[in-house]
């Protein structure tokens, strides 16, 4: 247990409605983005103006830090990482120009704002004993921001959809789905943790509603996630009422029950459509090309893997490609988007020297013909963008807050399994499933943010909250 001294108790008085304007700050500056994106400015704007507040946050969290060294470790560990990356960079076989350097850097600090962030944000609880009750307040607000947003793009008619061809989820005015699947499904069991009992009503109704109308997968099972967990938290706490726990599992069942009716079902539907058409063509193509290369082989492929792996034949020939998807001719083989980018990453990371697996390749190197090949889950990414090293640093940081949890509860889970960190355990959850599954949380700024408060919290219920013993006995 580490206390707040009384030299951190009487750290400035702004840093509270600081906390609350950060949170507040960040779905205004999703939707700037989203109403900006087609502008030639645009990304920039936003990009500037995250920037600053990511040095503003580091700079003020240094200052205010009794703990200096920890900043300077950070530092070191992404200078040296990101030294690294430019090293494997110039040594790989594509030339790396100044335009590579700019984009790699940009990309750089989007992924290392996570550490930084985080350790910021723990300095900041640390100084004000009304810290985490401010970072409750913000996150309440930037929770019903969003949903006054996705209310108003839909009464519009503005809303984009989560899945615009196919015009099905109420997506808001958010400019990435998955990192808005990410922050509804960490935002909703927050929300709901620093709302007090009497509003937990409105806030369950409305969350469970926004990540149902969402019509991602992930969103979905958040709901279930959220509701499961906060439930039994709530009885192994002995906090709230029957009455709340069976608002949170009657909202559950409601949405269960209204499964047919949903977007995500409607959109599930479209999917195995859709797939049941691409395999027809495969067939079709396979077909052709048995006809005029016979089944010997790989070239009676020549026609499938055209049309669906393109860009993947074109640069490492269909050999390569055939043996990299072991010859298959199944639609959810070779026209899965996902499998497609981990798989031509990895041919690429092939054919490149070690260091590029020590410590990545780089982001422009990725893009072929106009299309970008980055994948689309996160700890694959961090992999093939910044190597071994860059996952390992990456891991070792979330299995730190994993460990200490562990021991946390090991030691006194009486103490320290509270409503607030069963919140903090179930959004932390949703994260992570996000981060395996897409790439809508560590390399997106305004999704990581939410992840640092998870971890910045985890952090102070664990070492620096004030617990009152008296009441384990």
């Amino acid at each position: 247990m580490q206390p707040i001294s009384s030299q951190e108790a009487a750290r400035p008085r702004w840093l509270p409605g600081v906390l609350i304007s950060l949170c507040a700050a960040q779905p205004l500056l999703d939707v700037l983005s989203f109403w900006t994106q087609d502008l030639a400015w645009g990304s920039k704007l936003t990009l500037s103006l995250r920037l600053l507040i990511f040095l503003g946050v580091m700079l003020t969290g240094f200052v205010l830090s009794e703990r200096r060294r920890f900043y300077w470790i950070a530092a070191a560990v992404c200078a040296a990482l990101y030294a690294g990356h430019v090293l494997a960079c110039l040594r790989a076989n594509a030339p790396f120009t100044t335009a590579n350097l700019i984009s790699d850097a940009t990309n750089f600090i989007r992924f290392a704002q996570l550490p930084l962030f985080t350790i910021a944000f723990i300095t900041f609880l640390r100084c004000c004993r009304q810290g985490f009750a401010s970072l409750e307040r913000g996150i309440t607000i930037a929770f019903w921001i969003i949903a006054a947003v996705e209310l108003l793009s839909a009464l519009t008619g503005t809303d984009p959809y989560t899945y615009p061809d196919k015009r099905i989820g109420l997506c808001g005015w958010f400019y990435f789905a998955n990192s808005q699947s990410a922050i509804l499904s960490m935002l909703v069991p927050l929300a709901l943790c620093s709302g007090q009992i009497r509003r937990w009503l409105p806030i369950a109704v409305v969350g469970f509603a926004e990540l149902f109308c969402f019509a991602t997968r992930l969103a979905y099972m958040s709901l279930f996630v959220t509701a499961i967990g906060m439930v039994i938290t709530l009885a192994l706490t002995k906090r709230g009422s029957a009455k709340v726990c069976a608002v949170l599992l009657l909202c559950a069942a409601v949405c269960a029950a209204g499964y047919t009716v949903s977007p995500i079902h409607r959109n599930q539907q479209a999917v195995a459509a859709n797939a049941v058409r691409k395999q027809e063509n495969i067939d079709r193509l396979v077909a052709q090309g048995k006809a005029e290369f016979g089944d010997q082989g790989y070239a009676y492929l020549t026609y499938a893997y055209d049309e669906y792996l393109g860009g993947t034949v074109e640069r490492y020939g269909l050999e390569a490609t055939a043996e990299m998807y072991g010859y298959s001719t199944k639609a959810a083989d070779i026209t899965n988007v996902r499998t497609i980018k981990i798989n031509y990453c990895r041919l690429m990371l092939n054919t490149e020297p070690l260091t590029s697996r020590l410590f990545g390749l780089s982001y422009d190197e990725m893009t072929y013909h106009g299309y970008c090949y980055d994948v689309e889950n996160d700890f694959h990414g961090i992999a093939y963008l910044y190597g071994w090293a860059g996952l390992a640093c990456l891991l070792a940081f979330l299995g730190y807050f994993l460990v200490i949890i562990v021991c946390a509860l090991i030691r006194n889970a009486r103490r320290y399994f509270t409503v607030e960190a069963g919140a903090c355990g179930v959004a932390l959850c949703t994260a992570l499933a996000h981060i395996y599954n897409t790439a809508g949380v560590l390399r997106r700024p305004n999704a990581s943010f939410y992840l640092c408060l998870i971890l910045a919290s985890i952090w102070y219920l664990i070492y620096i909250r004030d617990y009152d013993d008296s009441k384990e006995n």
